[in-house]
């Protein structure tokens, strides 16, 4: 009697098809984004609350945000139902980095609380996007 290893009956790793791969590394890159900023927000804001003297605004900075988010849920959905996500994408992350750019340059603290809320508004527009399953506008929505 002799030892034969057994038939290999494991299917092999087919991995991820190379056409996909900018698919996948443009979603990471925004998910990362967006993680980055959320961290860097929350980190600087009680210093950016005492130069700027907005103690009285500290949590509207994050309300804005949340509620401009909120809007920019329902703009994006439709946006990417009737023409595709690209559009959406492309005005998400203009509105999200000039949401930045105004509270980075913020002399005062309402300019901050502005900017945040642009920059709510662009975030979810480029985050909806990214989940959308096709680059095609949804038929039954586009043709209305």
């Amino acid at each position: 009697m002799t030892d034969r290893p057994a038939p290999n009956t494991a299917e092999p790793a087919t991995g991820q098809p190379a056409s996909l791969r900018p698919l996948t590394i443009g979603i990471i890159s925004i998910i990362t984004c967006a993680a980055f900023e959320a961290m860097a927000v929350t980190t600087a804001m009680p210093a950016v609350v005492e130069e700027l003297g907005g103690v009285s605004g500290y949590g509207l900075a994050f309300s804005m945000y949340l509620t401009a988010s909120l809007l920019g849920t329902v703009i994006a959905g439709t946006w990417c139902d009737r023409v595709g996500p690209r559009p959406a994408l492309a005005v998400g992350l203009t509105l999200m980095i000039a949401g930045l750019l105004v509270s980075g340059a913020a002399g005062e603290f309402w300019l901050v609380t502005a900017g945040r809320a642009v920059s709510g508004l662009g975030a979810v527009s480029w985050w909806w996007p990214s989940t959308s399953s096709s680059e095609e506008p949804t038929p039954s929505i586009a043709s209305q």
